[in-house]
Formats: C-alpha cells, sequence, structure tokens
C-alpha cells in the first residue's frame, strides 16, 4: 500500500500552535529515526509553542504476544512505533499539573490492526493526563 508521507518542513508548516488552548496535549507518531525525532523535539514543537514532555512506545506483537518481528539496530524494521509527546505551556501553573505526573517512556503492547498504518487507541490511556475545566 503506497500513501503520501509528510517531510518535516511539511510538518513544521502546519500553524498548529495558533489552534492550542493553553495545557493542550499533542501527541504525534513518529518513525524511529532519531533525525526524525530530534527535528520534531527541537524545532517544530516549538514552533508550535509545545514544550516536549516525553515519548512512548507501541510494541506491535501477536495474539500470542511475541513481537511481531525482531528488534534489530536502527535503521533497521523495528517491532515498535513512538508516539512523542508536547504540551502547550500555561501561563499559570495548574494544581492539577502537580497531582498528576507524566508516565514518560510508557509501553503500551497490542495486536496491530489489519488495517495498515493503523494505530491503537489512546484515549483511556491517556485520559489522565489530559487537563479539563481550564478557561
Amino acid at each position: 500500500m503506497n500513501y503520501q508521507l509528510m517531510t518535516n518542513e511539511d510538518l513544521g508548516s502546519v500553524p498548529l500552535g495558533q489552534f492550542l488552548n493553553p495545557g493542550a496535549l499533542v501527541a504525534v507518531w513518529c518513525t524511529n529515526s532519531e533525525s526524525n525525532m530530534e527535528t520534531l523535539e527541537k524545532k517544530i514543537f516549538p514552533q508550535w509553542g509545545l514544550d516536549y514532555i516525553g515519548r512512548w512506545f507501541w510494541v506491535k506483537v501477536t495474539k500470542y504476544g511475541d513481537p511481531v518481528c525482531h528488534f534489530n539496530p536502527p535503521p533497521g524494521r523495528q517491532p515498535f512505533e513512538q508516539i512523542v509527546f508536547g504540551k502547550r505551556l500555561s501561563n499559570k501553573i495548574h494544581e492539577d499539573d502537580e497531582k498528576i505526573p507524566w508516565e514518560d517512556g510508557k509501553v503500551i503492547a497490542s495486536v496491530p490492526s489489519a488495517i495498515h498504518s493503523h494505530k491503537p487507541p489512546l484515549s483511556g490511556t491517556i485520559i489522565v493526563f489530559i487537563e479539563t475545566g481550564l478557561p
């Protein structure tokens, strides 16, 4: 299956920051390329007014719980994908920020969907990190 990929420049040109409220959480699925992740963290997130807060790993497993392929040295194929998170800075500190620490490096394991590039739902996992009731 072929589909068009975005370059880092294309992604950086999206004016996402102008649509984000203080405290907004942004998740970006990223390839396992360290240069792409570094560009996202050091260039694109600042353009959008985001602070990098960490990344999570989605390990793709078979129905028996085994990785779908071997872990390989970069740039080889990996049985995981990465989700990079950024948070929009707010002008004030919210009490909830102190109560719920971010879990950097979290690992999620699931059987991939039969639909190519379909990602697992994260809403149930990240709901505790989403601020509610902000002005």
